[in-house]
């Protein structure tokens, strides 16, 4: 189980937060998931990685013959304008365009199944992006990104690094339901960002 070290506030705003965890290695002591990605994704050595390890999913199917430099524009490019959105939108007065950003992950509507913590996910521009990043939001409207990962099967539980994802998200969904009433989440993350 993936265990919250503490959160830090991603945006001019009060109501996105990112998480860093226990036990990951990250490259300075003020980084966190929102953050880690940033850099990852900007990185042209773990992205040729990714392509190598994933080539033949992006060769195939729903990305057809991507090339390396292909991935790597794209990626960066991609990347570039998902944080600037997410930014943009932390960055607001009320919490509308995080509302818009963020859909759910199992694509249902908040109506007909509402859910205390539900899992999210924030996609890159494009149609065919394979940018994710992953979160929760609180019932007063707090949105916590808890991962992200360069999504490139249909399904998370088709490839080992989208499953830790998923089970990130439901360890933190989990912490929260165990330690913090559903109204005084700003208090807490007031309280360690």
């Amino acid at each position: 189980m993936s265990l919250v070290e503490r959160t830090f506030v991603v945006g001019e705003g009060e109501n996105l937060y990112g998480v860093r965890f226990q036990n990951e290695s990250y490259e300075n002591a003020n980084e966190h998931e929102y953050t880690k990605y940033i850099r990852l994704w900007d990185d042209p050595d773990y992205l040729v990685d990714i392509f190598e390890k994933h080539r033949s999913k992006l060769q195939s199917g729903f990305f057809k013959d991507s090339s390396c430099e292909d991935f790597l524009f794209q990626t960066e490019r991609d990347a570039a304008n998902l944080f600037s959105r997410v930014y943009r939108a932390a960055s607001a007065p009320t919490t509308e365009a995080l509302r818009r950003l963020f859909k759910r992950l199992d694509n249902t509507d908040e109506a007909t199944n509402p859910q205390n913590y539900p899992l999210l996910k924030v996609k890159g521009p494009e149609e065919k992006s394979w940018l994710r990043l992953y979160g929760l939001r609180t019932k007063d409207d707090l949105y916590i990104i808890t991962g992200g990962a360069i999504k490139l099967t249909h399904k998370m539980k088709e490839d080992d690094h989208l499953q830790l994802q998923l089970e990130r998200m439901k360890s933190v969904r989990k912490y929260l339901s165990r330690l913090y009433r559903e109204d005084r989440h700003a208090e807490f993350f007031s309280l360690t960002a």
